[in-house]
């Protein structure tokens, strides 16, 4: 098989008109696209840090935009940053989100993501292993899980959870790193 478009892609998830989840942190509101954006810039420092070729979205861009101009091919790694929310406030966990017919890499990647996220940060893996298919999630089919090439969704935690938040902050240099590095090793493992 040839490989097409080598290429780490990676994406905040939501734009600046589309806040995403929204909780109350320490008496000040915070906002899902805020800190997917923190996360995204910290793993792309590290992309350039280790000298790897990436392609992220655009503040400005929608994510049918995003998923337009992109052309990613069978050797692309990819992944979406994002935090679950829930009414719940002691709802926790990390969890890993792929297409229903992932792939082997998108779960293998999926696995090694959840279970790192929740080791460097304490904060519990969900589901047991911490990996989900977008049939398991309130969304739905994902579009960029659909693109070609090894894809997942992270999330790393529940926004409206001030321990998970907590847990995530005190770590965030480690995680952001640690999901560099994984992007790394599977785009890598692709010849």
């Amino acid at each position: 098989t040839q490989i097409l478009n080598k290429m780490i892609y990676n994406s905040a998830g939501h734009h600046n008109l589309d806040s995403g989840a929204v909780a109350m942190y320490k008496g000040k509101l915070i906002k899902e696209n805020e800190n997917a954006v923190i996360i995204r810039n910290k793993i792309s420092a590290r992309l350039k840090e280790r000298g790897y070729s990436f392609i992220i979205d655009k503040d400005t861009e929608t994510l049918s935009e995003y998923l337009k101009r992109i052309k990613p091919g069978n050797g692309s790694v990819g992944c979406e940053h994002h935090l679950n929310a829930s009414t719940n406030a002691k709802a926790t966990g990390v969890e890993v989100v792929v297409k229903n017919n992932a792939n082997a890499n998108s779960i293998a990647i999926a696995k090694d993501l959840a279970k790192g996220i929740s080791s460097l940060t304490g904060i519990p893996l969900r589901n047991g292993n911490g990996v989900i298919t977008e049939n398991d999630t309130h969304r739905g089919k994902l579009g960029l899980l659909h693109k070609e090439g090894i894809w997942v969704l992270i999330e790393y935690g529940f926004i409206t959870n001030p321990n998970d938040m907590d847990k995530l902050y005190a770590n965030l240099d480690k995680v952001c790193s640690f999901v560099a590095d994984t992007l790394i090793t599977y785009e890598d493992k692709i010849k």
